[in-house]
């Protein structure tokens, strides 16, 4: 009872401060409270400039010495500052296929990976840090419960373990290096965690995807994964040859084409105007390009070829608008819930032949 007694004096002194405040007391609180949001608002914005500035700085860097790993392995660190854990990922792994080999490098990709909770990635990068393993490495290790990539947005995921499944039954062995152009947040490198990975996307970490600075023959396989699309027409020749120059064993190409009678200006209109995807625009101002047009460029340069198809055109559609609604809507992580029963079943029962998304074309050296 004393107890309660006490809480309700509290509770008493409490409410008559708030009765005894006038309405100036009020109004002079809440423009201190407003101040401080403000400060605090400014102090965000001046972090972010810093930021930015910081990172321009780097990628003006990069670009003028684009093959340096302790440049990327700076970016990397910039990345993993602003919480940009993919960028990051990919920063480092790009670092160290150029060859970068210290200590601190595997040990903040190690804790990156942890950050995107893929523990077992982690645990195997952490075998290269000499013992005895950091304390901050072991207590993050434990504290991290793992999460699956089934969670990837579902046509992500389905480009990128199309390629991953592609790499494997190519290769023996799982260390091969790899050249992902135009590969955005470099997300790809989570689904090849053995190989020698490096990213090529000027916006994200300075190496242009048109003017690749890599020597001939240097890389076993070059990916360029819904790139094409986004490539000039007069310009998408010489791309693929730069591919081809570079790649040791192959070019593996997923991108959609052109497909007579599946209504692609009256899809891309709809997309465009029901989400405004810059992507889709860029798709109406460059235009598909067509198979005929690979199967050309490899027969004169006298390059064997595969072609086959990937995904289902109705099924990737569904899950753009479905993406574009859930986003805006109160209810995001339902999305990881579809994402996940779309992502876990076969994907023999994904593809459609006859309406595909893409084609995944592979080019032999």
């Amino acid at each position: 009872m004393k107890q309660l007694s006490k809480l309700m004096t509290k509770i008493k002194y409490i409410y008559n401060i708030f009765i005894e405040l006038s309405s100036k007391k009020l109004i002079v609180l809440i423009t201190k409270l407003t101040n401080i949001l403000k400060f605090k608002a400014i102090d965000d914005e001046s972090d972010k400039e810093k930021f930015n500035n910081i990172l321009e700085d780097c990628l003006s860097n990069i670009k003028m010495n684009p093959l340096n790993p302790d440049l990327h392995s700076e970016l990397a660190n910039i990345y993993a500052s602003n919480k940009n854990w993919y960028f990051a990922i990919a920063e480092y792994r790009t670092s160290m296929a150029l060859g970068n080999t210290s200590e601190s490098l595997f040990l903040s990709l190690a804790l990156a990976y942890l950050e995107i909770k893929k523990n077992e990635i982690a645990e195997s990068i952490s075998k290269k840090i000499p013992k005895p393993i950091p304390r901050e490495f072991i207590k993050k290790y434990k504290s991290t419960i793992p999460q699956p990539l089934n969670q990837f947005n579902h046509n992500r995921y389905y480009r990128m373990k199309t390629l991953s499944d592609k790499l494997n039954g190519l290769f023996e062995y799982s260390n091969f290096s790899i050249l992902d152009v135009g590969g955005g947040d470099g997300a790809f490198s989570v689904f090849v965690p053995d190989a020698k990975y490096v990213l090529a996307e000027p916006c994200v970490n300075g190496i242009s995807g048109i003017e690749l600075p890599f020597k001939e023959n240097s890389i076993d396989v070059v990916i360029a994964c819904h790139v094409l699309e986004h490539i000039h027409q007069k310009k998408r020749i010489q791309f693929l040859k730069q591919l081809c120059l570079i790649a040791k064993k192959y070019v593996l190409l997923l991108n959609p084409f052109y497909i007579p009678d599946t209504y692609v200006d009256e899809r891309l209109k709809l997309i465009v105007k029901l989400t405004n995807a810059d992507w889709a625009k860029e798709h109406q101002d460059l235009t598909l390009p067509k198979l005929d047009e690979i199967k050309d460029f490899a027969e004169k340069n006298h390059y064997q070829y595969q072609i086959s198809p990937n995904g289902s055109l109705t099924t990737t559609l569904a899950f753009v608008f479905l993406d574009h609604f859930v986003s805006i809507s109160r209810k995001p992580d339902s999305l990881l819930e579809i994402n996940n029963f779309y992502n876990t079943h076969p994907f023999n029962q994904l593809t459609n032949p006859e309406l595909p998304t893409a084609y995944l074309v592979e080019i032999s050296i």
